[in-house]
C-alpha cells in the first residue's frame, strides 16, 4: 500500500512538473515573440489605391483637425488657413494619413484616444497579439529626422512612413547599422536593425496627401465665391434694370402698371442669370473669371429676347382675352403688353 502511494505521489509531481515547465517555456515564446519586431503585418491595400476621398479629407479637417478654429472663424477662414500654413496644412496631412490607411485596411484600428503615446493604431497578429502601429509624415522626407522620431516613440511594433519616403529612410537605418558593427558597437547595431524591421509603406506617397488637402481648401473656397458670386450676379441684374425703370417711371415714360410689370420681368432675368451663373460655377468656372461675365450676359441677352418673343405671341394670340389673362404670370396685365 505504501509503495502505491508512493508511485501515486511521484506520478503526481512528475506531472505536476511538467505542466509547469511547458507553461514557463510558452509564457517566455509570447515574451520573446513580444518584445521582438513582427516581420509580416497583416495583408495591406493594394499599393495603387484609389484617390483619397474628399469627404475623408472634408471630415478629417472639420472633426479632427480644425473644429476649433472653424467653429470660431468659419470654413472659409479654415480654408485660407490649409492654402497659406504649411505647418497647419503639414499637421492635416498627418491626420488624413491614418483616417486614409485605416479606410484602406479594416483591419488596422485607430487607438481609443487621439493623443496616446506613440501608438497611432492598432492592429492583432494572426497569434491573437496586439501590435502597435506609428504612422509619420514630414514633407521634408528626411531620414534622420523619421529615425529621431522611430528612437524617441519605439513602443510601436511598425512604423508607416510616406511610400517615396521609405526608401532613404531604410538606406539611412542601414548605414546607420553598418557604421555601429564597424566601431563594434553590439548594442547599437541590435537597436538600429530593430529599427530597420519596424519600417513599411504608408500605401501613399506625400504628396499625393497634401495635394487632397489643397484640393478640399480650393474647392471650399470656390464653393463659397460660388455662394457670393449667384446672389450678387442676381442682385446686380436687377439694381441695372430697377435703376433704368425708376428713371422711365420718374420721367413719365411708363405707367404704374408697366412699371409693376417691368419689375417682375426684372426679377425673373436676374433670377434666371443667379441660376446660369451657378451652372458654370459647379462646372468649376471662376467665381470672378470671364467665364461667369459672359454666361451671365448671354443669359440676361436670352432671357430680353424670349420677354420680347413672349408678348408678340400674346398680342397676336387667336385666344379670347379671358382665356390669356388666365395663363398671364402674376402681375403681368394684357393691356400692357
Amino acid at each position: 500500500m505504501s509503495r502505491k502511494i508512493f508511485l501515486v505521489l511521484l506520478s503526481t509531481s512528475l506531472t505536476a512538473f511538467v505542466l509547469t515547465s511547458s507553461q514557463g517555456q510558452q509564457e517566455t515564446s509570447r515574451q520573446s515573440d513580444r518584445s521582438a519586431t513582427p516581420t509580416r503585418m497583416p495583408k495591406l491595400s493594394r499599393t495603387s489605391a484609389p484617390p483619397v476621398r474628399g469627404t475623408l479629407v472634408e471630415e478629417t479637417v472639420t472633426l479632427r483637425t480644425l473644429p476649433h478654429f472653424i467653429d470660431q472663424y468659419g470654413v472659409h477662414a479654415a480654408s485660407e488657413r490649409l492654402l497659406a500654413d504649411a505647418s497647419t496644412r503639414s499637421h492635416v496631412v498627418g491626420h488624413l494619413a491614418e483616417e486614409d490607411f485605416t479606410s484602406r485596411n479594416p483591419a488596422y484600428r485607430k487607438v481609443r484616444s487621439p493623443n496616446a503615446p506613440q501608438n497611432d493604431l492598432w492592429v492583432r497578429s494572426s497569434s491573437g497579439q496586439l501590435w502597435g502601429v506609428q504612422v509619420k509624415t514630414h514633407k521634408s522626407g528626411s531620414p534622420a529626422e523619421y529615425l529621431r522620431d522611430m528612437q524617441k516613440d519605439s513602443k510601436a511594433e511598425y512604423f508607416l512612413v510616406p511610400d517615396d519616403h521609405v526608401r532613404r529612410l531604410q538606406e539611412k537605418i542601414e548605414q546607420e547599422v553598418a557604421a555601429a558593427k564597424a566601431r563594434g558597437d553590439a548594442e547599437a547595431t541590435a537597436s538600429l536593425s530593430r529599427q530597420l524591421g519596424r519600417v513599411r509603406q504608408l500605401g501613399r506617397n506625400y504628396d499625393e496627401l497634401e495635394k487632397a488637402v489643397l484640393n478640399h481648401a480650393t474647392t471650399m473656397l470656390q464653393r463659397g465665391g460660388a455662394v457670393r458670386a449667384v446672389v450678387v450676379s442676381g442682385l446686380l441684374t436687377v439694381a441695372a434694370d430697377g435703376t433704368v425703370i425708376a428713371c422711365r417711371a420718374a420721367s413719365g415714360e411708363l405707367t404704374p402698371m408697366e412699371t409693376q410689370q417691368q419689375l417682375v420681368e426684372a426679377a425673373t432675368k436676374g433670377g434666371a442669370v443667379s441660376l446660369s451663373t451657378a451652372g458654370a460655377l459647379l462646372l468649376g468656372a471662376n467665381p470672378v473669371g470671364v467665364t461667369v461675365v459672359v454666361v451671365g450676359g448671354i443669359t440676361y441677352i436670352v432671357m430680353e429676347y424670349g420677354i420680347d418673343e413672349f408678348r408678340s405671341v400674346y398680342r397676336t394670340s387667336p385666344m379670347t382675352r379671358p382665356q390669356l389673362e388666365k395663363m398671364l404670370p402674376t402681375a403681368w396685365h394684357l393691356d400692357e403688353l
